[in-house]
């Protein structure tokens, strides 16, 4: 897995890398998997809503968008 770090403050930063929110993405992501939803641990997903062409059923679609908007509420309140 590649992985880029970005500037402190930046987007990414923010909703994805800072070590507030990863701890939340991490469980998030346990989550999905106790629910055998099996996902890549990829931004793609959960900050763009693009998935796998692999996952593209619409149950898990639509529960994991919801879970992931849901997920950004969260960060963008604290």
């Amino acid at each position: 897995m590649l992985v880029i770090m970005e500037k402190t403050g930046s987007f990414m930063h923010c909703w994805w890398e800072c070590k507030v929110v990863k701890p939340l993405w991490k469980g998030l992501w346990h989550f999905l998997t106790k629910l055998t939803i099996h996902l890549l641990y990829t931004t793609a997903i959960a900050l763009l809503n693009i998935y796998p062409k692999e996952n593209k059923t619409y149950i898990h679609m639509k529960a994991c968008t919801q879970i992931f908007i849901t997920t950004l509420s969260i960060i963008a309140n604290n």
